[in-house]
């Protein structure tokens, strides 16, 4: 039986605000009428002035080439701080596949901290942000979704993509983005 979205809004608040998480912020993101992935995405300072200095293989080769149309309305992101190590990534990203994060989204959230700085992001080098991004292709009768990590090192922002079977879970201080 397919969950309402209502439902799985439970299940993710449920999920998040047990187990060592607990909400820390909620960010209201403007979205784009269209996004292209590569021209925001790349190593170096971008236009927006975002300093990116890692963008990995899986992050490239999954989603430079995406052109999102009518992407993303405004969006609110609740954000959520582990207090504890959890191997629950996996399971929370999947269960908020109706929270996905548009890639607009990510850039909006990049553009407020663009070297850093303080705000929904967690820049201590030892916390990790995780966002739930979909490549929007089909992989074994399902679309595919990724755990995309996004983290502050002294010389930019790091970002890249991670299968979910591969996820190593979250640290204590890492922040999960679920709409």
């Amino acid at each position: 039986m397919k969950k309402t979205k209502a439902q799985i809004d439970a299940d993710t608040k449920r999920i998040l605000g047990s187990g060592g998480f607990r909400l820390i912020a909620t960010v209201s993101l403007r979205g784009a009428y269209e996004f292209i992935a590569s021209y925001h995405f790349y190593v170096g300072t971008t236009d927006e002035g975002v300093r990116i200095s890692f963008l990995g293989e899986n992050f490239r080769s999954l989603f430079l080439n995406e052109l999102e149309e009518t992407c993303g309305s405004r969006a609110k992101f609740r954000v959520y701080k582990s207090t504890g190590g959890s191997p629950h990534v996996p399971t929370i990203i999947e269960r908020s596949i109706d929270h996905r994060t548009d890639l607009v989204h990510l850039c909006q959230l990049l553009k407020k901290q663009p070297k850093g700085g303080r705000g929904p992001l967690s820049t201590n080098g030892n916390e990790r942000n995780f966002f739930c991004i979909s490549d929007d292709k089909i992989h074994d009768n399902k679309v595919g979704l990724w755990e995309v990590e996004v983290y502050w090192e002294d010389d930019g922002w790091h970002i890249d993509a991670g299968s979910l079977e591969s996820s190593a879970g979250c640290r204590k201080g890492d922040r999960i983005f679920a709409r």
